[in-house]
């Protein structure tokens, strides 16, 4: 009889981490900076608390204290260096955070018996918001490399890498002390291993850059997009238009019109019932709570900035949210919607879920404030006192939700073909600018 374990035909057709995503260059480039500077960050952190408590004998309070700045810049910095990223690009953010991670570090090695504890909690602030600045930027850089369908095996394998690889990386470290301690003295130990770490992130830095540096990585984030793009074996030689709007902007209207114009389909409202009998919950529910913010929703994200993906597992429960589920649900119908022939889509993340397939013309229209509190007043029978309120809210839950689920800026030129400001241009003109974008 044949033991399973010997036979060599055995094989998983979905392993549960996906290696052959190391073949990507930058992903493994990034990877590698991310065990540096993660294994940095975890000496720096168990060395400063032997300095503190068995050099300078002060309680373990102390200590924990003079962690705390450095602490409080990791989490609450992150979504902040989340907004630059997504304006300045990676490259930039990663240099500035070795820069300071590295100038710190520099700093700490030249540390004594009677350095005063504020001195150490100032360099080691500093040195906190390098790592902000550099672990984001890091991993979105390499994760970015991957193919789309491997972007989770992508995040799950940098985390778990970084986690061990970081480990090893400060017990190196932890021993580069011990054995200068045996021949200099523990203070000369602990400034040894300072150095030794600087060096290594000023090493990091000369690699960064030059290897991440725009100009040279531009074809190979081309070459991954073009192979990761989403179309159908037979690509239809309908259009898709997605219209993304700001409040109050007419943006519903251009798209009523346009479709009107081309006698295609138009989704809007049509779409919550759709949505609803594909997530399942009411016809009710979805039209209140499609772009919703919950305390729950915004937690995890908050979490996610601050702490990574890997962290942000302890706070699921395993269970997608009425969110969740109905962002899915539109994803499924919209890609569905959008294989049976031209129409015009408003909303819902649209343009990000279309935005690799053939014939997907992606709009955004904005508005000068006074056009909208106009046409909220007049449209929507809103109190003159209450518009600006109403627009920020209802503004304010688009751009989360796209955040949330798409990792892109809401309203960011770069992820449209056209932005039209509809009190410059009025209605009637944006239609004919939109057909004219189709015909060209």
């Amino acid at each position: 009889m044949c033991c399973t374990l010997c036979c060599p035909a055995v094989k998983l057709s979905s392993p549960l981490l996906e290696l052959r995503i190391f073949k990507s260059h930058n992903f493994t480039l990034g990877t590698i900076f991310l065990i540096f500077a993660y294994g940095s960050m975890l000496s720096v952190s168990t060395l400063i608390p032997i300095y503190i408590q068995n050099l300078r004998h002060y309680s373990a309070t102390i200590s924990g204290l003079v962690l705390l700045p450095g602490a409080l810049f990791l989490a609450f910095l992150n979504p902040l260096c989340g907004r630059i990223l997504d304006k300045k690009g990676p490259y930039i953010l990663s240099l500035a955070g070795l820069a300071l991670l590295g100038g710190a570090t520099l700093g700490l090695s030249s540390i004594g018996a009677e350095t005063p504890l504020i001195t150490i909690i100032i360099i080691y602030a500093f040195r906190m918001l390098g790592v902000v600045a550099l672990l984001q930027p890091l991993q979105t850089w390499a994760v970015n490399s991957v193919q789309s369908k491997y972007v989770a095996h992508g995040t799950a394998l940098m985390n778990t890498v970084r986690q061990v690889g970081g480990s090893i990386i400060s017990a190196l470290l932890v021993t580069v002390m011990s054995s200068s301690a045996k021949s200099h003295g523990d203070i000369a130990g602990i400034k040894t291993s300072f150095l030794v770490t600087s060096i290594i992130v000023f090493i990091s830095f000369a690699v960064c850059a030059f290897l991440m540096h725009p100009k040279r990585t531009a074809g190979k984030e081309t070459e991954n997009k073009e192979k990761v793009s989403y179309a159908p074996k037979n690509p239809p030689e309908h259009t898709i238009i997605t219209i993304a709007r700001e409040y109050g902007s007419g943006g519903r209207e251009i798209g009523l019109k346009t479709a009107q114009a081309l006698g295609i389909p138009f989704y809007d409202r049509e779409l919550i019932a759709m949505e609803a009998r594909e997530c399942g919950l009411s016809d009710n529910y979805v039209e209140s709570f499609e772009e919703g913010v919950s305390f729950r929703n915004t937690a995890w994200d908050w979490a996610a900035q601050s702490y990574g993906t890997f962290e942000t597992h302890l706070f699921n429960t395993g269970n997608l949210s009425e969110v969740d589920l109905l962002y899915q649900a539109q994803k499924r119908v919209i890609q569905r919607i959008s294989q049976e022939g031209s129409c015009v889509i408003i909303g819902r993340c649209a343009d990000y879920i279309l935005k690799d397939y053939p014939g997907c013309l992606r709009i955004f229209i904005c508005s000068d404030l006074n056009q909208k509190r106009q046409r909220i007043q007049s449209e929507y029978g809103i109190a003159l006192e209450k518009t600006d309120i109403t627009m920020k809210i209802k503004d304010g839950q688009r751009a989360f939700h796209h955040k949330r689920y798409t990792g892109q800026v809401w309203g960011n030129p770069s992820n449209y073909h056209m932005v039209l400001n509809s009190s410059l241009l009025g209605i009637d003109r944006c239609v004919r600018l939109i057909l004219e974008g189709i015909h060209q």
